[in-house]
């Protein structure tokens, strides 16, 4: 792999923690918003994390082309990195070590995210429990109750 490969990598890793970055402060603006149980506000977040998943996904297979056209599929980007930039000179152990702290972080917002929404729905369901409705309130294929 040569410099020019090595740069082109930096600047994937580089764009992918600059979206997964962004991605973190919708996460945690939806945790406020859960948390006040504004679902109008929810709505604008998940459309906008939406187009972030989007966004990623885009960056992720320009990452897998990069690996291919470098013939370096077989390989995890921590080999990669080991390998070919050890002395940091690409600053990719650096973008490396800021893309696992980040996906630590959004693993740990998500899952207060979940824990929030399980906690909203539990009170649903005792609700409803409450006024004697037993069966979960669905739709059937023909649109009705």
């Amino acid at each position: 792999m040569n410099d020019n490969d090595l740069k082109k990598l930096s600047l994937i890793l580089a764009k992918q923690l600059e979206l997964q970055n962004e991605l973190l402060s919708l996460e945690q603006s939806k945790t406020k918003v859960l948390t006040d149980g504004d679902i109008s506000k929810l709505e604008e977040i998940m459309k906008q994390e939406q187009s972030f998943v989007c966004k990623c996904d885009d960056q992720q297979k320009k990452y897998q082309t990069f690996l291919t056209e470098t013939s370096h599929s077989n390989i995890t980007l921590k080999q990669l990195v080991t390998e070919y930039d050890a002395d940091n000179k690409f600053q990719l152990q650096t973008l490396l070590s800021s893309l696992e702290d980040l996906f630590g972080r959004l693993k740990k917002a998500n899952n207060i995210n979940t824990k929030i929404l399980q906690s909203r729905l539990s009170v649903i369901g005792n609700c409803l429990s409450i006024t004697g409705i037993k069966d979960a309130v669905t739709y059937n294929k023909d649109g009705r109750f």
